[in-house]
């Protein structure tokens, strides 16, 4: 093999990383991209290349105060990274009926469909090269579970359930023992990938290299060809038994969804799918499988009210949104969360649909559940805050609130936000005196973090001293 990553493709992935939540690529090293690409791909032919330190992490929330630490690797080692995971997808990724996670890499579309699409997301943590196309595949996803819910040949039961700790317990020998095996005239580029997932988090282990887990960096496309990779042969397996079960069988990266007739069927099911996983290293995550029914499901998952905003239909919204508003009073289990992000986006995208009952309800969500607004993006913050009839007390609130978190992923979004949105935020009536005071609580309740001290702040207030 020999190495041909250049500078197109490594500027496509900096510019990525470049208007993250963590900015680590900045202007001058961004500008030097084509000279940068021909030392790593020569690094990369003559073995040379392995990864360095990463710069830190950065802290994420969970629920229920757990924290997820997303690594900051270093910009030359994602482009490394990413070079070598998009040069062996085509060979070992295969499309399978009922399995969805947008692991495809898809072109960015036009700034305002990105930005919208932003406005729904639903994972928090990554900045995937197209929102769009996240979106769509998810939409896709739910469509599918609202066709199985109606199908009447499909069972009446449902089991859903996820991988404990699924990126970090990736065995990675075995990974790339797989890989070899399907894209045997990539050596050289399956034994760099080896390289690179071996020692990229030595701050952590030291010199033993690794052979355990992928990194769930900040971008996280890579990190989804591998991971869906590993759960490849599983699937094949796994949907042939539920085939021959009368069973029926879906994913969203880590998260199954069962169909079937009885929970005496379902539980045996999870049982096998317990088997193959466990060859693979894997556990199901036993606190987060539960059985229920379709109408339970179809209510949890709110898929009506998903399907609404789907079709930009702004009398179902309302309607569904009553549904919604009954079920929380009632007590119901639903996916709170899910409506509430879903519903920034479309009232932000539909002007007709902000009545002062809608945006009340987001109002009221937010204030009697702070952590969800710890779990929004930037372009979600900036959609909430522009949705409040006081935007700027609605600003202030938010830093206010988000600083008193002991994580620093929303505080880095917040930052995000102001260095993305300057514009829009001054057009609510933010003055230069209150974004200064905003980035220096920010910066003063951050101490603890070296990758928003070293490259969140300075780069905000740069821009705010233009």
């Amino acid at each position: 093999m020999e190495a041909n990553l250049d500078g197109v493709f490594l500027r496509k992935v900096w510019k990525r990383l470049r208007d993250s939540a963590v900015p680590i690529v900045d202007s001058k090293t961004y500008s030097q991209a084509d000279l940068i690409a021909e030392q790593l791909s020569r690094s990369i032919d003559q073995h040379l290349f392995l990864p360095s330190t990463i710069h830190g992490y950065l802290g994420i929330q969970k629920g229920g105060g757990v924290t997820r630490f997303l690594p900051i690797l270093r910009g030359e080692d994602i482009g490394v990274y990413y070079y070598l995971c998009y040069r062996l997808a085509p060979r070992i990724l295969v499309r399978q009926r009922g399995v969805y996670g947008a692991w495809h890499m898809k072109p960015e579309m036009d700034q305002e469909s990105e930005d919208n699409a932003a406005a729904y997301g639903q994972e928090y943590g990554f900045n995937p090269f197209s929102s769009y196309w996240w979106l769509k595949e998810w939409r896709q996803f739910n469509d599918l579970i609202s066709a199985m819910i109606a199908d009447r040949a499909i069972g009446n039961y449902v089991v859903s359930t996820d991988i404990a700790n699924f990126y970090d317990s990736i065995e990675i020998p075995r990974l790339i023992s797989r890989i070899r095996k399907i894209a045997s005239s990539e050596a050289d580029t399956v034994e760099a990938l080896n390289a690179f997932l071996s020692s990229w988090n030595r701050r952590h282990v030291g010199y033993m290299p690794s052979t355990k887990g992928i990194p769930q960096e900040i971008i996280s496309d890579a990190s989804r060809i591998l991971s869906h990779f590993y759960l490849q042969e599983f699937d094949g397996e796994f949907a042939r038994y539920c085939d021959l079960n009368g069973l029926t069988y879906a994913r969203w990266s880590d998260d199954f969804l069962i169909f079937g007739g009885s929970k005496q069927k379902l539980e045996s099911a999870v049982h096998h799918a317990s088997r193959l996983l466990r060859d693979l290293g894997l556990n199901l995550n036993a606190s987060k499988t539960n059985y229920t029914s379709k109408r339970a499901l179809k209510r949890f998952r709110a898929l009506p009210m998903l399907s609404a905003i789907s079709d930009n239909d702004i009398k179902a919204v309302n309607r569904e949104l009553k549904k919604v508003k009954r079920e929380i009073a009632n007590g119901d289990n639903l996916r709170l969360d899910t409506v509430f992000r879903a519903l920034i986006g479309f009232l932000s995208k539909n002007a007709a649909a902000r009545s002062s009952t809608n945006i009340a309800f987001i109002h009221d969500v937010a204030e009697q559940n702070r952590d969800l607004l710890h779990s929004l993006n930037n372009t979600q913050m900036l959609r909430y805050i522009q949705l409040m009839d006081k935007s700027l007390d609605a600003f202030d609130s938010l830093r206010s609130d988000i600083c008193r978190a002991d994580f620093g992923g929303p505080k880095a979004s917040y930052l995000h936000m102001m260095r993305r949105y300057r514009s829009q935020l001054a057009t609510i009536g933010m003055t230069q005196r209150m974004a200064d005071r905003a980035i220096s609580q920010i910066e003063s309740r951050s101490a603890d973090s070296d990758v928003i001290q070293e490259f969140c702040v300075p780069l905000v207030r740069q821009q705010y001293t233009k």
